[in-house]
């Protein structure tokens, strides 16, 4: 019985072929695991760009793999930390099979976790039968870290002087141009003339990507790697900050010079320098365009983009000046309580030579100042030395700021018979600081040594409390300081008095930190005033410790040091013995002996040495009729003094290990 239905199989055998064909694909498309998103991924896959490893990377594969990744990744992580380089299609045409593009190794470079437990039991360990105690394994592995000051000395010496960021362009074959109409052709350009006005202006070009922290920090840590020290410095991207204001608070992305601060942790800020166990790195990033012309970029255009950053560090460290609120001139108050504490604290002192004619700034001593005054002025009431002081620190505080330098000025040594001079000098202050605000000296010396412990202590307090509201500094003297300086005359005091006992330089701490923080104490060791036979006196500095370590624990301070020492009598002693006092809280340095006989050297050298020549204005071994006047001129010779004295104060820089510092 024949079917009403059409049968609508293929009846030729071809047709069925066909059939049984499309049928099978079907059951496999079927079969088949279900994508989402398939035509997005390959869409994503397409933007992807083709690059080949110069070194391992971590999920990605080893050195040499070509692989593609996207395009974000290339250019900020892999391409400017030269992990890769770009494969153009051109290239890996050319490459053939050699260059076959691989999938990516998520797995490459990971190891499995291990997890390291410390061990709570406290039994004793289990021993072998031979008696061999068992290692305990799982106890966690503990590093000894750096103090902040050793990782900043670290990063000081390991880190190169500057720091250069470069725009390296990727040169390509520009694409055929393509004919356009006049219409399209004017609105291009009226496109790119408006794109090239947004790009920035001169002083603040843009660059291509940006200069993170980040970037800085692993540059850093890729040097300190090399030294087995460097690698055990810990810091990171959040201990770097950008001094200037940029468009980011931790990148910035034009070209131009920045300053770059690195505060380790454990180091006080910068503000509080004082008082910080080390001092702050200081870098300076230089972010310019690269603007030598590759053999590679002839006949070819730049992609936007693709910029290869090259890194060179620049460290500065800070000096004193940098804890200054006044750079330059004469400093007062809590600038000069910066100073010492910054002395104290990077073990270096500061030298004091006294005044006696304007070409030698630093200290005034009574005599000097009056010697500045000139014997026309009388001295029977220190009018003269008052008058010299006075004008010498006018003409210093006139001067002293063109040599750029700050400057210390101070008054030496003032005997109980010389405190008239210390009051007209004080009045001066005083009447300074009522104009100005601050007082016309920096600081004032007076040497009672040679009188009772009390009656110093109870004097020294009443002269503190007079220039405390000026914040004005005070330098006092306890036990005898050999030899005689300024009318105070020891040579033939027993050599048991030139030691400072720790009880006195207690009671004066007590007595004059309540009153005011700004003051010093010239503690006796040993020293003398002037030069002496060696053996004659033996200077004892490590009793300054004694002195530090004896205040330190009746005030229950925290800190080594807490009083401000001043060697006297330094003229003729070793590098040694001055690295050793200043080891133990010592500040400042008396140098007077040494620079006088210094600048006497250079002026007799001279004499001796032209001495034909310096006997009449005219006449010489050259001829009857020569005249002598440049020779005789006091500028001359009186500059062969300064210099050979200048000559005596580096080395006195280097002996005290401030060079350098200030």
């Amino acid at each position: 019985m024949a079917s009403l239905l059409q049968s609508r199989a293929p009846s030729c055998l071809a047709c069925l072929r066909r059939t049984a064909s499309s049928f099978s694909e079907g059951l496999l498309s079927f079969n088949s695991q279900q994508v989402r998103g398939k035509k997005k991924l390959a869409k994503e896959k397409n933007h992807n760009v083709t690059i080949q490893l110069l070194k391992p990377v971590i999920g990605i594969g080893r050195k040499g793999r070509i692989v593609q990744v996207p395009p974000g990744l290339m250019r900020n992580k892999l391409y400017g930390r030269g992990f890769a380089i770009y494969v153009t299609p051109t290239e890996s045409n050319d490459a053939g099979s050699s260059k076959t593009i691989a999938p990516l190794d998520s797995t490459f470079g990971k190891r499995r976790p291990i997890r390291i437990e410390q061990v709570q039991d406290k039994k004793k360990p289990e021993k072998y039968a031979s008696g061999v105690r068992r290692l305990n394994l799982n106890k966690v592995a503990e590093l000894e870290l750096l103090s902040p000051e050793r990782s900043t000395a670290i990063l000081s010496d390991l880190i190169p002087p500057s720091i250069d960021f470069f725009e390296t362009a990727i040169f390509v074959t520009p694409l055929p141009v393509k004919k356009v109409s006049p219409s399209l052709a004017s609105a291009s350009s009226i496109s790119a003339a408006a794109a090239a006005t947004s790009t920035g202006t001169p002083d603040k070009i843009p660059i291509y990507g940006s200069v993170s922290t980040a970037d800085v920090a692993a540059k850093i840590k890729t040097i300190l790697a090399q030294d087995s020290e460097g690698k055990r410095v810990v810091f990171g991207p959040e201990d770097i900050k950008f001094v200037q204001e940029t468009e980011e608070k931790d990148r910035v992305k034009h070209v131009g010079i920045f300053e770059v601060d690195i505060q380790l942790k454990g180091a006080s800020n910068a503000g509080a320098l004082i008082h910080s166990v080390s001092q702050p790195v200081s870098q300076h990033l230089n972010l310019t365009h690269q603007n030598q012309t590759h053999p590679s970029a002839i006949g070819k255009e730049v992609i936007k983009g693709y910029y290869n950053l090259q890194i060179t560090i620049t460290i500065e460290n800070m000096g004193v000046t940098d804890v200054l609120s006044r750079k330059s001139g004469v400093i007062v108050g809590d600038d000069v309580l910066k100073l010492f504490n910054y002395a104290q604290e990077h073990n270096f002192a500061i030298p004091a030579i006294n005044v006696t004619s304007h070409q030698i700034i630093l200290q005034m001593s009574q005599g000097g100042a009056a010697y500045f005054a000139g014997k026309g002025v009388a001295n029977g009431n220190q009018e003269a030395s008052i008058a010299g002081g006075i004008a010498g620190a006018h003409y210093i505080r006139a001067l002293a700021p063109a040599y750029g330098i700050p400057v210390v000025l101070h008054t030496d040594h003032c005997a109980k018979k010389l405190l008239p001079w210390l009051d007209g000098l004080l009045d001066a202050d005083e009447k300074y600081f009522k104009e100005h605000g601050e007082p016309l000296f920096s600081s004032h010396m007076i040497d009672l040594s040679e009188e009772e412990v009390d009656y110093n202590i109870k004097t020294t307090a009443e002269y503190l409390k007079r220039a405390a509201p000026m914040k004005q500094w005070l330098e006092m003297e306890i036990g005898i300081t050999g030899g005689e300086e300024d009318g105070v005359d020891n040579e033939d005091v027993d050599n048991n008095s030139l030691y400072t006992q720790p009880e006195d330089i207690l009671a004066i701490y007590q007595a004059l930190s309540p009153i005011s923080p700004y003051f010093s104490i010239a503690a006796g060791f040993g020293n003398v005033h002037g030069v002496y036979k060696p053996g004659n006196v033996k200077l004892r500095p490590e009793l300054l410790g004694k002195h530090q370590a004896h205040v330190k624990q009746a005030i229950g301070s925290k800190e080594d040091k807490p009083v401000f020492l001043v060697f006297h009598g330094g003229s003729g002693s070793s590098k040694q013995e001055f690295l050793d006092a200043i080891s133990y809280g010592v500040v400042k340095v008396n140098l007077d002996t040494d620079m006088q006989f210094a600048y006497l050297t250079g002026i007799r050298d001279y004499v001796l040495k032209n001495k034909d020549y310096l006997l009449t204005p005219v006449g010489n071994p050259e001829g009857p009729d020569k005249p002598n006047k440049k020779k005789f001129d006091p500028r001359v010779w009186v500059r062969e003094g300064e210099k050979t004295m200048s000559q005596r104060l580096a080395e006195g820089l280097k002996d005290f290990n401030t060079a350098g510092q200030l």
